[in-house]
């Protein structure tokens, strides 16, 4: 997938509706260009910019990682109830952009919806108390993905940044 495009229809559209970007104000678009930015490099370090779909190794609907942000069952549960019980408004938010009819279970809204899966990834990063680096501290990024999105994973920083870097986010 083309950054430029996740950045503008997926990424950049999602956060808004969750009310997490805003680019009216000067403290708002530091945050809202670090999360898209994170984002854009976590999508291109976990599925090469959208290449997988589904973690290799795994067929089926059970076990393994979903979707372009590569999320596992567990972690997606775990965004999910730490949602309802601190940010309810963010929760009703991503409930609402769940399809209507999904008959392989919640896990594949990570495949083929982007938008959730986006949220779900955004949330995962906004559960963290440490504040996100700024766009441009590209270290930064790759160490927070590191540390907080693939702490027990094979994925390094600098696998991060080499993707990151070679897809343009």
């Amino acid at each position: 997938m083309n950054a430029k495009d996740l950045r503008k229809w997926i990424i950049i559209p999602t956060c808004k509706i969750l009310g997490l970007y805003d680019d009216s104000s000067a403290q708002k678009t530091f945050e809202s260009e670090s999360q898209v930015r994170l984002l854009l490099g976590t999508i291109a370090q976990e599925s090469n910019m959208g290449e997988y779909l589904r973690q290799k190794g795994f067929t089926g609907y059970q076990g393994g990682a979903f979707g372009i942000y590569q999320i596992e069952s567990a972690t997606h549960v775990l965004v999910l109830n730490w949602t309802r019980k601190n940010k309810e408004d963010l929760y009703d938010e991503i409930i609402a952009l769940r399809s209507e009819n999904n008959p392989n279970g919640i896990d594949d809204e990570l495949i083929f919806n982007l938008r959730y899966a986006t949220a779900i990834a955004r949330c995962l990063y906004l559960s963290i108390a440490e504040p996100l680096p700024t766009a441009d501290d590209i270290e930064g990024l790759a160490h927070y993905y590191k540390s907080y999105y693939n702490r027990s994973g094979k994925a390094t920083e600098q696998q991060f940044i080499d993707n990151f870097n070679k897809y343009g986010c």
